[in-house]
């Protein structure tokens, strides 16, 4: 079993590097021009905006061997279950290709202002009353100063998987949509 395992991070390590060349794989009907690295936009500093950096990634990410649904708040989901290895295979896809899309991107986002971070937790208090309003057994989150201490480490999802109970994914598009969600998290 362990050297079916390793074969197969062996062949997904060979699939992503084949398949994240020079030669991205387009969105569906994207033209070339969109596919290709245009300037950054003034706005973000990104190369493109972040629906069609999220197709081109998405793409990249299957061609490398992975499911990779595009999300409605902006994510991409790559469902079931991985080993570790598989695991360690898809997160080298996506930075690998990330850097070949956008390499702004990759790098760490910039620090956030005592405002952002205000907000960033009262949409995290919103998020944990949502999932609680929909049935969901959340333990309270840390004060505001842990959790910032931690760089928002605490999280309502984690904290359900981490009790095995999940929430569904209907349920996580609805709390993490809440009022309270912060425009800076769109950018």
């Amino acid at each position: 079993m362990g050297g079916t395992r390793a074969l197969i991070s062996i062949l997904a390590v060979a699939i992503l590097v084949g398949a994240c060349g020079t030669d991205l794989p387009r969105p569906s009907g994207a033209s070339s021009a969109e596919a290709s690295s245009p300037p950054p936009e003034p706005q973000t500093g990104y190369r493109q905006p972040q629906e069609v950096f999220l197709a081109l990634l998405a793409d990249c990410v299957r061609a490398a061997g992975f499911e990779a649904l595009i999300q409605e708040n902006g994510g991409i989901l790559t469902p079931g279950r991985l080993t570790t290895a598989e695991r360690a295979a898809l997160d080298t896809a996506y930075k690998d290709c990330t850097l070949r899309i956008d390499p702004r991107r990759a790098e760490p986002p910039p620090e956030l202002t005592d405002a952002q971070w205000g907000a960033s937790y009262r949409y995290l208090l919103a998020e944990v009353a949502c999932l609680r309003d929909l049935g969901h057994a959340v333990p309270p989150p840390p004060d505001f100063e842990a959790w910032r201490e931690s760089n928002r480490a605490w999280d309502p999802y984690h904290e359900l998987i981490r009790q095995d109970r999940p929430a569904p994914n209907y349920h996580v598009l609805t709390c993490q949509n809440v009022p309270e969600r912060p425009a800076f998290l769109d950018q």
